[in-house]
């Protein structure tokens, strides 16, 4: 066989993986300052969850405000980290369709 007839059968040529490689490097470049931003934010939610659950651990009881305190956090934390998912899933994607050669022109 000739090193076209091998490289026809790998399916997934040179070509290919640069474009998604490229394409992938975009997304993630036009995404950085979001995910930056939905982890900042993950990640002060979760500190102010951690101080909280301190917090009531030492007082011994739990009233209205911290209960409602406990489940915003949390909330926050489980929004932000589904929207770094969705960035990462559309990335997938592309990918997946460049490298199975479904992309439009």
């Amino acid at each position: 066989m000739t090193d076209t007839a091998d490289k026809g059968d790998e399916g997934i040529d040179e070509q290919r993986i640069k474009t998604a490689v490229d394409a992938l490097m975009q997304i993630l470049k036009a995404n950085r300052l979001e995910r930056w931003v939905y982890l900042t934010i993950s990640v002060v939610s979760f500190l102010v969850l951690l101080v909280i659950v301190v917090f009531e651990l030492i007082k011994g009881s739990i009233d209205t405000t911290t209960f409602v305190a406990m489940f915003g956090t949390t909330g926050i934390v489980g929004v932000c980290v589904a929207r770094v998912l969705e960035v990462w899933k559309d990335c997938v994607k592309l990918l997946t369709s460049i490298l199975l050669g479904n992309i439009q022109k």
